[in-house]
């Protein structure tokens, strides 16, 4: 091979080397900005109290950078910290949060000089909500507290009752917690505030945040104490720094109604989103009602629909089930749509409330499925409602028996025994 041939091959190889490199560095380049992007909108949904989006947004980021970032870890261990339930050791959030806490508190042991020391206490007390969770998940695998759900699972309640004691003795905190939660429900003992109190106390003491929530509670209600909202409020407070989900949510009602702290809708969305985000149904609720409402904050049925859907998604919440068939029926923010409005219906009566149980049969008597009137159904739920009280159910059977449809008959006998009683559910009121 001549030197002029073996210089021109050469000179391709270099140049074809140099435009891989180009084109990796190019790459390179092109995935940091996207991992930037990423992060921005993970900020953006994390400002917006929208944790699960920004985790997603956070995990995008950290693929396209191809490496560990402290700071992308940083905000997906607070986003993790909106969604953990730090009372259940086997929540999935609570794992990933262990794995990320570990990941940054490893590489802040070894760059602790270009470590951000507040955000290293940050991560460092939730480090510490994790141990505890662990320690009370200990505690409720001991003999005695496992043998006290056995006792109360029997009805035994006395001998539940002394098993749980038997647990406390030995300093186990979820015993007092419990012992105090039973005595604030009276669920197996008689009720007693201040019983409820002193052993609420013992357990908040060591760190369980569901005492904790307890004790805020009987300040803001006077139960075994006097009423005192600045107590509750610093009660609800520590509760929700540990991600007590009931004290989060109970802080969202406070800001609502301004009891003990001024009256702030915006903030009180602020906390029910964080308590929704946990699994309080309730909360949810809540922030569907505000944006159904439209009274303290701008009418948004979308909104209020979208709130509604997470509050059944995670329990079926009756009051959300309700006004979401509500919505669906009367065709606020969509097309009326009877068929999802019945379902909704249908959902709530399996929860024995009689006014979907109403509302359900009057659906049966104003439309058509399936190409005729459902009568059996529509008496069939109206009688329901009926029996529990529901005095438009009565008037609608009234009519019906009175003047016969579809394929029932006109029955006076039953027209008068429904007259009878709506006028006994009248004098009751």
């Amino acid at each position: 091979m001549n030197n002029n041939l073996f210089a021109i091959i050469m000179k391709k190889k270099i140049l074809l080397l140099l435009a891989t490199i180009s084109i990796c560095v190019s790459i390179s380049a092109q995935n940091d900005l996207k991992a930037r992007m990423e992060y921005d909108e993970a900020e953006k949904a994390f400002n917006e109290n929208n944790s699960e989006e920004a985790i997603s947004h956070l995990d995008k980021a950290q693929e396209y950078l191809g490496k560990w970032s402290a700071l992308i870890s940083y905000l997906k261990i607070l986003s993790l910290d909106n969604l953990c339930d730090y009372n259940d050791c086997e929540y999935s959030y609570n794992k990933l949060q262990q794995s990320e806490v570990k990941q940054y508190l490893d590489f802040s042991d070894k760059n602790e000089e270009i470590v951000n020391i507040d955000k290293f206490k940050n991560v460092y007390e939730i480090e510490q909500k994790l141990k505890e969770m662990e320690d009370n998940a200990s505690y409720l695998s001991m003999p005695e507290l496992i043998n006290s759900a056995d006792a109360f699972n029997a009805k035994d309640y006395s001998k539940a009752n002394d098993w749980l004691h038997k647990a406390a003795d030995k300093g186990n905190s979820q015993a007092m917690y419990i012992i105090g939660l039973l005595y604030y429900n009276g669920e197996g003992v008689d009720q007693d505030y201040n019983v409820a109190f002193i052993w609420s106390k013992k357990a908040a003491d060591k760190g369980v945040a569901g005492a904790m929530n307890t004790i805020g509670a009987c300040y803001a209600n006077g139960y075994g104490v006097p009423v005192n909202t600045t107590e509750a409020i610093n009660w609800y407070k520590k509760a929700a720094k540990k991600g007590e989900e009931k004290a989060l949510a109970n802080l969202g009602y406070c800001y609502k109604n301004g009891t003990g702290l001024p009256k702030n809708v915006s903030e009180s969305i602020i906390w029910f989103t964080k308590a929704c985000e946990k699994g309080n149904s309730d909360a949810c609720f809540q922030i569907g009602f505000l944006y159904h409402d439209g009274v303290e904050v701008k009418q948004d049925f979308q909104e209020a629909r979208n709130w509604y859907n997470k509050s059944i998604r995670i329990d079926n919440n009756l009051n959300a089930l309700k006004n979401l068939g509500w919505m669906y029926e009367n065709g606020q923010g969509e097309q009326q749509n009877i068929s999802k409005a019945s379902d909704c219906y249908k959902k709530a009566t399996e929860k024995n409330d009689s006014r979907s149980m109403y509302l359900l049969g009057k659906i049966y008597t104003e439309w058509i499925f399936n190409g005729v009137h459902e009568a059996d159904e529509a008496i069939k739920y109206l009688t329901m409602a009926a029996d529990r009280g529901e005095i438009d159910a009565m008037e609608l059977l009234v009519n019906i028996y009175s003047q016969g449809w579809s394929n029932v008959k006109k029955d006076r006998h039953m027209a008068k025994e429904w007259t009878t009683r709506i006028q006994a559910a009248k004098a009751k009121q």
